[in-house]
């Protein structure tokens, strides 16, 4: 089962929030608030807040094994959510994975043989630190997925079109991904976020057969936040992703 803008994979669930569930980040926002609008967008899958699990989401490429321990850390606050963590991997039925979102991708992964899946959030410096790659490798580490056999869904992330960098982002990219994960729009470089990951899913060893694209812009989308678009006025999208059994 899976929302709008996602694939629909057998025996998981992976979800994208939109504008209409309200707020789902911590910033800016009460407690109280962000919990109902969470509590009222799991309903409709008939999950519960209590099961979920967070990170802090700092931009880096560190990767965290989840289980039913960590259950409920950061589903309605920042208390219990893992420190310093931008994706989570676990083998637990029931155990929501959640990360939250305005223009960075949501990656979305799943191995149907070992029944595990994970779940990142993936802006330019983390994609740049190898974070898709690193989960991929983590998966195969803790749970013996090989890479070949992961599905992955790229959720909807900022289009190239709308994603002008500067020269301290672009010359990285191109150093390390090569030029054509960049594109010029009137004299000035912009980022393909998709395109980048898809370099680094493949320095793993994951076929681009493997890898369901990004449905949908967040700037172009209006259902959806982009940070770029809105500004401080962006209210952070849930994804999540859990086995069903």
């Amino acid at each position: 089962m899976s929302h709008r803008f996602l694939p629909d994979w057998d025996g998981v669930i992976l979800a994208l929030s939109e504008r209409r569930h309200g707020v789902m980040s911590f910033n800016r926002h009460k407690r109280s608030e962000v919990a109902q609008n969470r509590r009222s967008f799991l309903s409709e899958m008939g999950l519960e807040l209590d099961n979920c699990m967070g990170a802090e989401l700092v931009h880096g490429d560190r990767v965290a094994l989840v289980d039913a321990s960590k259950r409920g850390g950061g589903a309605a606050g920042r208390d219990g959510r893992i420190p310093k963590t931008d994706a989570l991997i676990t083998a637990q039925p029931g155990l929501i994975l959640t990360t939250t979102h305005a223009d960075c991708a949501p990656i979305y992964f799943y191995s149907a043989r070992r029944r595990a899946v994970g779940l990142a959030h993936a802006g330019w410096r983390g994609i740049l630190a190898g974070l898709p790659c690193k989960v991929v490798e983590a998966m195969n580490t803790h749970f013996g997925c090989a890479p070949d056999e992961l599905k992955i869904a790229i959720g909807p992330t900022i289009c190239v079109e709308h994603y002008p960098v500067g020269l301290e982002v672009a010359d990285p990219f191109k150093e390390h991904f090569g030029q054509e994960v960049l594109v010029r729009f009137v004299n000035r470089a912009h980022l393909d976020l998709a395109r980048a990951i898809l370099h680094d899913l493949a320095s793993a060893g994951v076929p681009a057969s493997n890898v369901a694209l990004p449905m949908a812009c967040t700037y172009c989308e209006t259902r959806l936040s982009s940070w770029r678009r809105d500004g401080k006025a962006a209210q952070p999208m849930l994804a999540l992703i859990v086995l069903t059994f």
